[in-house]
């Protein structure tokens, strides 16, 4: 990968420092071998990267499955805190997708004119359907995932995009998805293709970065690349959605878990082939 400038913004305008594998990654996905890479800074638009890209065939490696026993007993040999009940936690806490479900709706209630204009959703990389299977009672709900997970009643789980390729949506969902992809740009642009011409786009990330958080380096020198590998500031998560249309809304949102409170980016942009003059934009 080009480590010479912000995959974002393009910038080149960034600081560099030493990272590698944390050894959990290093065992699922390398078969214990580990790489030195960096961990990259962009002094322009605030986004943080590592260098190192996972491939289709790693992603399905760390991703396929994901979350099940198999994927739990090996990642708490590496983290003794990650036991069954927070694998359990992070995958079914229903106090944390009921807040975060409650700060979609309220951002699609402030921006759209009725909710009830919601025909389909499709959730992009949305596990079980949690985000979405008490909202939106009158529409038809797809996810699209790889990790082969036990959908919800009511929801048709994709797991093959050609199923969808003529498919339009008046609401795709990408949400806690953007952190772990390696190319961030062409996953948007993927995306869109699936949006209605009047149709919405809402994204969530987590707002975090690891050079504050002391758990993801092992010193202040070197700094540990676990399935996280991207993230975002609102100035560069509004950079990378600005070939999709208007932007309605972004905001640091306070998210409530069984584990204790997080914060996350929230947007919600209008697709660019829309009438604009039936949006009520309240920002």
């Amino acid at each position: 990968m080009n480590e010479t400038k912000c995959i974002i913004c393009g910038s080149k305008n960034i600081e560099k420092f030493p990272a590698k594998f944390s050894e959990f990654i290093s065992r699922r996905v390398f078969d214990g071998e580990n790489k030195n890479i960096s961990i990259i800074r962009c002094l322009e638009c605030g986004f943080s990267f590592y260098s190192y890209r996972f491939n289709q065939s790693e992603n399905k490696k760390l991703y396929l499955n994901y979350r099940d026993e198999e994927y739990q007993m090996l990642r708490e040999q590496f983290e003794p805190d990650y036991t069954k009940e927070k694998n359990y936690l992070l995958k079914s806490d229903e106090i944390e997708f009921g807040s975060r479900e409650a700060n979609m709706l309220r951002i699609l209630n402030t921006h759209l004119s009725s909710i009830n204009e919601i025909k389909t959703v499709l959730d992009f990389g949305g596990d079980k359907g949690q985000l979405i299977y008490k909202a939106f009672p009158a529409a038809k709900k797809y996810v699209y995932e790889i990790s082969n997970p036990d959908v919800f009643e009511e929801i048709t789980l994709i797991n093959d995009l050609d199923k969808i390729k003529n498919m339009k949506f008046d609401l795709v969902i990408c949400a806690q998805v953007l952190e772990h992809v390696s190319n961030p740009i062409d996953i948007i642009k993927l995306i869109k293709n699936y949006l209605m011409p009047d149709g919405y786009f809402y994204i969530e990330v987590p707002y975090y970065t690891p050079f504050n958080k002391s758990s993801e380096r092992i010193d202040t020198k070197e700094y540990l690349m676990h399935e996280h590998i991207n993230f975002y500031t609102i100035k560069s998560l509004e950079m990378l959605m600005k070939s999709c249309g208007e932007i309605l809304y972004s905001g640091v949102e306070d998210i409530k878990t069984t584990l204790g409170n997080t914060k996350v980016i929230s947007a919600l942009i209008a697709h660019c082939d829309r009438d604009y003059s039936k949006i009520s934009i309240l920002k």
